[in-house]
């Protein structure tokens, strides 16, 4: 059983400043990864201090009835099929 899933993940270079950052939103029925929102910013250092969709790439994932990836939609919206 999986207890806690990472939902903030920060991306750091050598000098411990933050080069990308990401959240992370899963299901709360079934625990699988729903939405992935990947920071946009030319200093995320800053930029990156809070979620902003309308800024952010967004990958979002839909699970089959078993629990199976069935398909992914990419930031520009194509649905990629995971077979």
């Amino acid at each position: 059983m999986v207890l806690a899933k990472p939902t903030d993940i920060a991306v750091t270079n050598s000098s411990g400043s933050i080069v990308s950052y990401k959240w992370a939103d899963y299901d709360r029925n079934t625990g699988n990864l729903s939405r992935e929102e990947l920071c946009r910013s030319d200093n995320p250092e800053t930029g990156c201090a809070r979620r902003d969709p309308g800024q952010n790439m967004i990958v979002d994932y839909e699970y089959s009835p078993e629990g199976n990836l069935w398909k992914t939609t990419d930031p520009k919206k194509r649905i990629l099929p995971d077979l």
